[in-house]
């Protein structure tokens, strides 16, 4: 699972290479955002069940795409 915290992305405005991040700023690995979440919830009294799908956050900060642009994430 430590793999997860060595995701890394970069985002393309056009050609340009806009920004470059690491799973690490989701709480240091995503799946800490995962276990927040589960723990918040069950302190309401709710469970997630099998097969919901979570998005634990972002570590790349959308850029703003008008019509005929392109943004992209490798």
């Amino acid at each position: 699972m430590e793999q997860l915290s060595r995701v890394s992305c970069q985002l393309f405005h056009g050609n340009q290479e806009v920004a470059v991040g690491n799973s690490a700023e989701v709480l240091g690995n995503p799946l800490n955002a995962l276990k927040w979440l589960v723990d918040k919830l069950a302190k309401q009294g709710v469970k997630l069940s099998a097969g919901e799908r979570v998005s634990s956050g972002t570590f790349l900060l959308p850029v703003t795409v008008t019509s005929g642009e392109l943004a992209r994430q490798v």
